[in-house]
C-alpha cells in the first residue's frame, strides 16, 4: 500500500494551473449556461414585482391634439354688431391627467405579494441549478483526477515490466533463461504500452468534458489535485432525510410557488369586488371660441361594481384551484423522490467504502505477492511466469483501488446533492442552515 501511495501520488509535470474542487465549482457558478439562465430567468421575474408594485401608484399623461373642421361658426348677436366666432375651423388643445387607482378590493397588492413568492420560487430555482451544477463539478473533477492517477498507474506498470524485460534478457543471455521467457516478457511490455495509451486517451477525453461542464473552452490546460482524504458520514438515513426535506432548493420553490397561487386565486376570488379610480385633469384650449373656457380642472372619481359576468369568474377560480392541486401533488412527488435520492445515495456511499476497504486490502495481499513471486525467481526456485502473473494481479489491484476511491466520492457527491448542503454531517445537526449555495 505504501508504495503505491508513494508512486501514484508523485507530482507530475502540470500543464496548467492546478485547480482544487472548489476552485472549479466557483468557475462552473460565473461560465456555467444554466446558472446564467437561471439568473436572467429571476432578473425577468423582479421586473414583474415592480410592474405589480407600479400598479398601486399614481400615472400621470400628457395629450395634445389639434381639430379642423370644415368652416368655423360666426354668429351676429347684435344688429350692427361685428360677427362672433363661436367655432373657429380649428383648434389646438393641450391635457394633463393624473390617475391614481384605488385598491379598495385589495386584488393589486395581492397580486404584488404572489410576484414577490414567485421571486423568491425563482431564486430557489438558481439554488436547484447550483446544487445539480456542483455535483456535475464534482463528478467531473473525480474523473480527471481518476484519469490521472490512472495514467500513474499504467506507468509504474510499464516501468516495472521494462525492468523486467532488462533483466530477462540479461538472463536469456547467461543462459538461464529461455528464448520464450525473452518473448513473452517483451508481450507484456508491449502490453503495458498499450495500457498506458488507453489511459492517457481517457485523461485528455476527462480533462475535455470537465472544461465542457464548468462552461469554458474545451482545450483550457489544467491539472486538479489527487485525493487523499475521505469524507465520512455517519448519520442514519432518517436524520438525512429529514435534513434534505428542509435543505433541497426544489422544496423551497415548490413552497413559494403555492403562497403566490393562493394570492392569485384570492385575487379571482374578489374579481366581482367594486373598484375605484380617481383621475384629475388639467386641459388648456388655445382656440376657445365665444363663449369657450380656455383653461380648466376636472377631477373624476370612478366606481365600477361587476355585477354578472355569465360565470367568467367562477371558472378562473376553479382553474386556479387545480394548478394549486397540480402544485400540491408536484410537492409530494418531490418530496417522495427526495427521500429516495437520499436513501439511494446513502445505500451507495455504503457500498462504495466496503468495496473501497476490499480494494485496499487487495492491493496489500497483490504487493506482498508479487514481492514473494521476485524474491523466488532471484532465488532460482521460481517461474517468470508467475512473476507476470503476479505483475498483472498487482497492476488490476491498484487500478481497482483507484476506482474504488474516486467511487466513494462520486457517490459522496451524490449526497451532498440529494442532501442539498455541501457538508451532510454539519446540515444533520443544523437542519434550519439551508443549503450552502
Amino acid at each position: 500500500m505504501s508504495i503505491l501511495f508513494s508512486l501514484v501520488f508523485a507530482v507530475q509535470a502540470s500543464q496548467g494551473p492546478v485547480l482544487s474542487l472548489d476552485d472549479a465549482v466557483a468557475i462552473a457558478m460565473n461560465n456555467a449556461f444554466s446558472v446564467q439562465t437561471a439568473k436572467s430567468k429571476y432578473e425577468q421575474t423582479r421586473q414583474q414585482v415592480n410592474e405589480a408594485k407600479a400598479g398601486l401608484g399614481p400615472k400621470v399623461s400628457l395629450g395634445a391634439t389639434y381639430t379642423r373642421f370644415d368652416r368655423s361658426i360666426v354668429a351676429v348677436l347684435a344688429p350692427n354688431t361685428p360677427a362672433v366666432t363661436e367655432l373657429p375651423i380649428g383648434q389646438k388643445a393641450s391635457s394633463a391627467t393624473l390617475t391614481w387607482p384605488i385598491d379598495i378590493s385589495g386584488n393589486v397588492s395581492r397580486g404584488v405579494r404572489a410576484a414577490k413568492a414567485t421571486l423568491s420560487a425563482s431564486n430557489e430555482n438558481i439554488n436547484t441549478v447550483r446544487n445539480d451544477l456542483k455535483r456535475d463539478v464534482r463528478r467531473a473533477y473525480f474523473q480527471v483526477a481518476q484519469a490521472k492517477e490512472q495514467v500513474q498507474v499504467n506507468e509504474i506498470a510499464l516501468k516495472d515490466q521494462q525492468e523486467r524485460l532488462t533483466n530477462t534478457q540479461q538472463q536469456f543471455d547467461a543462459g538461464v533463461l529461455a528464448k520464450v521467457d525473452v518473448l513473452r516478457q517483451q508481450v507484456q511490455v508491449s502490453q503495458a504500452q498499450s495500457n498506458l495509451l488507453a489511459a492517457q486517451n481517457a485523461l485528455e477525453l476527462a480533462h475535455e468534458s470537465f472544461n465542457n461542464t464548468i462552461g469554458r473552452a474545451v482545450e483550457t490546460p489544467f491539472d486538479v489535485q489527487p485525493s487523499t482524504t475521505l469524507p465520512l458520514v455517519n448519520s442514519d438515513n432518517e436524520s438525512l432525510v429529514k435534513t434534505a426535506q428542509s435543505n433541497r432548493p426544489e422544496l423551497k420553490a415548490l413552497h413559494e410557488t403555492a403562497i403566490a397561487l393562493a394570492e392569485i386565486t384570492h385575487a379571482e376570488e374578489r374579481s366581482l369586488q367594486p373598484s375605484l379610480n380617481l383621475s384629475i385633469t388639467a386641459s388648456h384650449n388655445y382656440d376657445p371660441g365665444f363663449q369657450s373656457q380656455k383653461s380648466q380642472t376636472v377631477g373624476v372619481a370612478a366606481l365600477t361594481l361587476p355585477i354578472f359576468d355569465s360565470g367568467v369568474t367562477r371558472a378562473r377560480v376553479k382553474q386556479d384551484r387545480q394548478v394549486q392541486e397540480q402544485n400540491r401533488i408536484q410537492t409530494a412527488q418531490v418530496s417522495l423522490g427526495i427521500s429516495l435520492e437520499v436513501r439511494q445515495a446513502h445505500t451507495n456511499l455504503d457500498n462504495a467504502k466496503a468495496r473501497l476497504d476490499v480494494a485496499t486490502a487487495q492491493v496489500a495481499s497483490a504487493e506482498e505477492t508479487y514481492r514473494l513471486a521476485v524474491v523466488r525467481l532471484n532465488a532460482g526456485q521460481g517461474i517468470l511466469l508467475e512473476v507476470i502473473d503476479a505483475q498483472a494481479d498487482l497492476t488490476r489491484a491498484r487500478t481497482g483501488l483507484v476506482t474504488a476511491r474516486y467511487d466513494y466520492m462520486t457517490a459522496y457527491s451524490d449526497l451532498q446533492r440529494a442532501v442539498g448542503n455541501d457538508d451532510p454531517q454539519a446540515a444533520v445537526q443544523q437542519p434550519a442552515s439551508g443549503a450552502k449555495n
